[in-house]
């Protein structure tokens, strides 16, 4: 009897404490830490199109006359069409899919727009040392009770390997994964090729090593010399982000980015671009269907029309930008307007 008496206050304790931190302080805490989730979760039945990207959506050059993303782009094309655009820098399908998981029930979008970067499929995006910062930030939204959710936040409970159990299995994955490229390619792995351009693959015509162009080549090699398959772990969070799609009856619009072909090809050859074409087929292979469409920009974008002429990342400036929203616009346009 006693014990039922100890149990029911416990539980009553409880009870009382999520009702007064939900009613004091968890929107604050949640809107603080987790502010993506907090306004998916408050979206209303006006949002029309809901996006989902990270900083190939919002980057801009010096030079550029608009700094409007490529969502803001959208939007003007598509008015008076209402866009919910969620952002954030690193993001991948696995935040995606916990982010599409917070959207109010009361939401019923024409369509939902999830970026797809490919090279958020590699090695080192999967391995980033920026992953800790994400999961934290979905902590407050990971249960059902606020108050445990507050806890678990506080002491740090959340996926984040130590930095150097990720380089370790980042070098691990280099070293031993056979790339399949063609049966007589010299190069079978990350490490092998990229050890190839790094001991002096360009000379300057003083015979000295072209250290720059070395450099650049051996990003691109790190970046880009890798194929996605079933096993990947951003494959298996897109098909979760289908089937919740499914269930929600809101249709999904993959936008493959584009990446700098122009420069893989120049810099490391056509065994390369061969890789980077042949993981967006196996993309809108997978995944075109009734419920899914898959917009390919994977070549839209020049070479010179990427922000970051030493680095490989998806910032375009303004013609890129454009070039993508103009596209994705008319085609949101065809496939989404009520008759």
């Amino acid at each position: 009897m006693r014990a039922s008496v100890s149990i029911l206050i416990v539980v009553s304790a409880l009870l009382g404490m999520e009702g007064l931190y939900r009613w004091t302080q968890s929107d604050t805490d949640r809107l603080s830490n987790a502010p993506e989730c907090f306004r998916l979760s408050c979206v209303n039945d006006s949002a029309e199109v809901v996006f989902f990207g990270e900083s190939s959506n919002t980057s801009f050059a010096p030079n550029d006359t608009t700094t409007r993303s490529i969502s803001e782009l959208c939007a003007r094309e598509t008015a008076p069409w209402n866009w919910i655009s969620i952002t954030k820098y690193a993001s991948h399908a696995g935040i995606y899919k916990f982010w599409a998981q917070q959207l109010s029930p009361k939401a019923k979008p024409r369509c939902m727009v999830i970026t797809v970067n490919l090279r958020s499929f590699n090695a080192d995006w999967r391995h980033s040392e920026l992953e800790p910062a994400l999961q934290q930030s979905l902590v407050l939204y990971k249960t059902k009770s606020h108050l445990l959710n507050r806890f678990l936040l506080s002491l740090g409970f959340y996926p984040h390997s130590p930095k150097a159990l990720e380089q370790e299995a980042l070098l691990q994955e280099w070293d031993t994964t056979v790339i399949p490229v063609q049966p007589d390619f010299k190069y079978k792995t990350v490490r092998a090729w990229d050890n190839a351009y790094a001991n002096g693959y360009y000379l300057k015509p003083d015979g000295s090593w072209d250290m720059d162009k070395i450099q650049l080549a051996c990003h691109y090699i790190k970046s880009y010399a890798f194929y996605i398959n079933e096993q990947n772990s951003r494959i298996k969070d897109l098909d979760a982000l289908c089937n919740w799609a499914l269930q929600r009856k809101i249709p999904l619009v993959f936008n493959i980015m584009a990446e700098n072909l122009d420069y893989a090809d120049s810099l490391v050859g056509p065994e390369l671009t061969r890789l980077i074409r042949q993981n967006r087929d196996f993309i809108v292979k997978r995944y075109r269907s009734s419920n899914v469409h898959v917009l390919d920009h994977l070549e839209s974008v020049k070479g010179s029309d990427f922000i970051d002429q030493n680095w490989t990342t998806e910032h375009y400036n303004q013609t890129g930008r454009i070039n993508i929203s103009k596209k994705t616009s008319q085609y949101l346009l065809k496939q989404f307007s009520k008759p």
